[in-house]
């Protein structure tokens, strides 16, 4: 598991994403699985955890 900030502007803090290794170990970090891929159900395409697109929706779960 790798630690992110909630703040970071990446599939795993999207509300688009659907993966669903993150959890929330602190008020402002989150752990994620880094080799998790999902699909994003605004673009359609299968990312990873890690990535970024210009297209990202803060999730507000967190």
């Amino acid at each position: 598991m790798a630690k992110g900030s909630k703040n970071d502007r990446k599939c795993y803090t999207c509300q688009y994403w659907e993966g669903c290794s993150v959890r929330v170990v602190s008020p402002n970090f989150i752990e994620y699985n880094q080799s998790e891929r999902a699909t994003c159900n605004q673009t359609g395409q299968t990312r990873p955890a890690w990535a970024s697109c210009s297209q990202h929706e803060r999730n507000y779960r967190f």
